[in-house]
């Protein structure tokens, strides 16, 4: 009797155990046929400008801009997408028509940097920033730009006309036989409104439009070869510890949420301005201050020197919060060379120290293996520049340091910026020309820290056309 009892145990556990199987099975499969499911193909066009042979001036470009844009928006497109940049001076007229055109449309996207300044009137606007090797083109899915995140443009693109969401860094391969209706701008007047019905108008140099056209049809389409997720090997991983990854979500949020933004504004008679553009949001760049009790600061900028494809684990946060009272900026760097070497000596970092007395405008740094600052003296409208550094921090130990003073005048302006500024390139391979920046300087030196440095960071992406290698952050300190 005991055994039939048993025998019945059993009997009801498997049936259990199947009816969770019948349950979970499909429950699996709606997610991958979910996951995998096709959507109707996009109508795609391409309008090709031939930049390489244009030698208009900008602002004839933009009015001709408007002109496609007002054209195009008669026939009521998804979406109409700029992928080429506009660089040079142009004429208040030029940029009123442009914006009043992109407003009358309604659904006009840019690419970041160069159209940043449309932020406020486009539907949106997405990077341009991308990767070849071969047939395959990577992508990430976001970069920080002033302080805000923007999305790839396909993914920006896919998630308002196909309503898919991409959160991760991602990859398409290139089809020989993936082809776009293409036309030229003054072709596009003798068509009939409703060729561009519905239609999603890339407007650019052809290459600029294939890559963002393919990128897009790869999200959209889902076929065979697509854009695929890097992390998405990780779904059923992630499917199965649910519970726990809802928990780590909230945890970070939370985390996020409550962490301060401690980048100084304005401190006694200094005011601080700050603009990067940071590729990834786990960006490698460093950049942060402390505040002392008796005002004074300590701000640190760097760029670790990664090795053998990694980068050094030393805590940097956790070493200058631990003083509990402040040292020299020489002082504080042979303390930081000594430690970083110690506990990781396969690795290096470049960093700059300053330690800042905001109400005297006295600076005190030392450099070690940094990009050297740069000063705008304001009587004089001259730069006066510090070519010395010595070796990055963890090479050797017992490594002595120099440190310099600085003392600024009212209006005058430090800058520092680490090597994803000076090792920006233009479309020919060129290295930027210090001059040019200098000048651009001297032509906005009345603005304030935060206007002057975002405006020189944006020179210096129009310099590279959008496309930047590494990280870049540009930090100006003004005297008021």
């Amino acid at each position: 009797m005991k055994k039939s009892k048993n025998n019945h145990q059993q009997t009801s556990l498997n049936y259990s155990n199947k009816l969770l199987l019948k349950l979970f099975i499909p429950v699996i499969l709606c997610l991958v046929l979910s996951s995998f499911s096709s959507k109707p193909d996009p109508q795609i066009i391409l309008i090709n400008i031939d930049n390489g042979t244009s030698t208009q001036a900008s602002w004839k470009e933009r009015r001709e801009l408007a002109e496609i844009i007002d054209k195009l928006a008669v026939a009521k497109p998804r979406a109409i997408v700029v992928t080429y940049p506009c660089i040079g001076y142009t004429s208040i007229g030029a940029d009123r028509a442009l914006i009043k055109a992109v407003k009358n449309a309604g659904c006009v996207y840019f690419s970041l940097p160069l159209w940043g300044v449309m932020y406020s009137h486009a539907k949106g606007i997405g990077h341009v920033q991308l990767k070849q090797a071969k047939k395959t083109v990577s992508i990430l899915s976001s970069i920080i730009y002033e302080n805000k995140v923007f999305p790839a443009l396909s993914v920006l693109l896919s998630k308002e006309i196909s309503g898919r969401e991409v959160k991760t860094d991602f990859y398409f391969k290139r089809k020989s036989g993936l082809e776009f209706e293409e036309y030229a701008p003054d072709f596009i007047a003798n068509l009939k409104d409703n060729a561009f019905k519905d239609k999603i108008c890339f407007i650019g140099d052809k290459e600029s439009n294939c890559l963002q056209a393919e990128a897009f049809y790869a999200l959209a389409s889902f076929e065979e070869e697509i854009a695929v997720s890097r992390n998405m090997f990780l779904y059923y991983l992630v499917f199965a510890a649910l519970i726990a990854g809802l928990f780590l979500a909230v945890f970070l949020v939370i985390k996020k949420s409550l962490k301060k933004d401690r980048f100084l504004q304005k401190k006694g008679r200094l005011s601080f301005g700050k603009a990067a553009l940071l590729l990834r949001n786990n960006h490698s760049s460093i950049f942060d201050s402390r505040i002392w009790p008796d005002g004074n600061i300590w701000l640190w900028m760097g760029d670790p020197s990664p090795n053998n494809g990694r980068h050094s684990s030393f805590d940097l946060e956790k070493f200058f919060s631990s003083f509990k009272e402040p040292l020299g900026a020489r002082e504080a760097i042979i303390r930081l060379n000594n430690d970083l070497h110690e506990a990781d000596s396969q690795s290096f970092i470049n960093l700059i120290l300053l330690n800042i007395n905001p109400q005297n405008c006295v600076i005190n740094f030392s450099n070690a293996g940094f990009e050297p600052p740069l000063i705008f003296r304001n009587s004089t409208k001259e730069f006066n520049e510090f070519t010395h550094s010595t070796q990055p921090l963890g090479i050797g130990k017992s490594v002595d340091f120099d440190e310099q003073k600085i003392a600024l005048d009212k209006s005058d302006i430090l800058f520092l910026f680490n090597s994803g500024i000076v090792k920006s390139r233009d479309t020919d391979g060129r290295f930027i020309d210090l001059e040019q920046l200098k000048y651009m300087i001297t032509q906005n030196c009345s603005l304030p820290a935060q206007k002057l440095a975002e405006r020189v960071l944006r020179v210096i992406l129009d310099f590279n056309a959008s496309r930047p290698s590494q990280d870049m952050i540009f930090l100006a300190i003004k005297a008021n």
